[in-house]
């Protein structure tokens, strides 16, 4: 009797000592996920700011082709005055000062197409560095979504395995 005491005893500690190990790990995994549900909301508007950035994206993109094509109309219109000093089309001549003042308005015209095509590009870049950005940032959100998954399920299994041992105690 006092030998089966003794090892009800033992088998009483023993398992008090799994359960300690496995209530140990169990608050380990609670903190990380505590941790992954903070870093989780921290990026959470990470994938709507990326769509955010590829739409504004495409408009820049967008308004560079345009601000293209009406740089190269206003170098052609500028090309045919400097080459022609009679109408093609119905061979009357083109006043020289109209010429000139012509040439003149659409130089300053390609002047700004052309700088307003590098603050264009100036922009683009920074709004590819910025989806680049977060884009690194989504997959560091889908990293912490799936670590939480793991470490719920994890967490699950443990308070499992301390029930079977609560219950085998008592």
């Amino acid at each position: 009797l006092a030998s089966l005491q003794l090892d009800s005893s033992e088998k009483i500690e023993e398992l008090n000592k799994k359960r300690f190990e496995k209530q140990t790990a169990y608050d380990i995994l609670v903190a990380e996920d505590r941790e992954l549900s903070d870093r989780i909301i921290e990026l959470s508007g990470a994938s709507i700011k990326s769509k955010e950035l590829v739409s504004k994206h495409t408009n820049l993109v967008g308004l560079q082709s345009k601000i293209k094509g009406n740089l190269q109309r206003a170098e052609k219109e500028k090309t045919f005055f400097a080459n022609n000093d009679v109408c093609p089309t119905c061979s009357q001549s083109i006043d020289s000062h109209f010429k000139e003042t012509r040439m003149g308005k659409l130089s300053i015209k390609c002047d700004t197409f052309n700088s307003g095509l590098d603050q264009m590009s100036s922009e683009i870049i920074k709004v590819l560095n910025s989806i680049e950005i977060a884009e690194e940032a989504v997959k560091k959100f889908n990293t912490a979504m799936n670590k939480q998954s793991i470490v719920r399920s994890s967490y699950k299994m443990i308070i499992a395995a301390m029930e079977a041992i609560d219950d085998e105690i008592e």
